[in-house]
């Protein structure tokens, strides 16, 4: 999964005080998207998620830009989370049109 340095980083946050609120947008981010049919983790050839020791791998790039916007719209980045909460819409919509991403 999407590990929360990853987005601590996209955060610019470097202290561990916010851990658990992250991880917890990480969540929140990736049950959003499944209610729209997303999906959100790699699958082997018999449909079991792949994971490593991090947790589930998420599916690509797509997948990760898609959960740093919603947390970069939780968290206010910069005065400027109405805009990242549309751009995760946008972006989460467009995946979910997509073929390639339905569960």
């Amino acid at each position: 999964m999407l590990v929360v340095s990853k987005i601590k980083t996209a955060l610019r946050i470097s202290h561990g005080k916010l851990d658990d609120n992250i991880k917890g947008n990480i969540e929140a981010a990736l049950l959003d998207m499944k209610m729209l049919g997303i999906e959100t983790f790699k699958r082997d050839e018999d449909g079991n998620i792949i994971s490593k020791d991090s947790g589930p791998e998420l599916k690509d790039f797509l997948v990760e830009k898609a959960v740093e916007l919603y947390c970069k719209a939780s968290f206010d980045f910069r005065g400027k989370g109405e805009q990242y909460q549309k751009s995760y819409k946008a972006l989460r919509d467009s995946l979910s049109l997509s073929g390639e991403y339905k569960l």
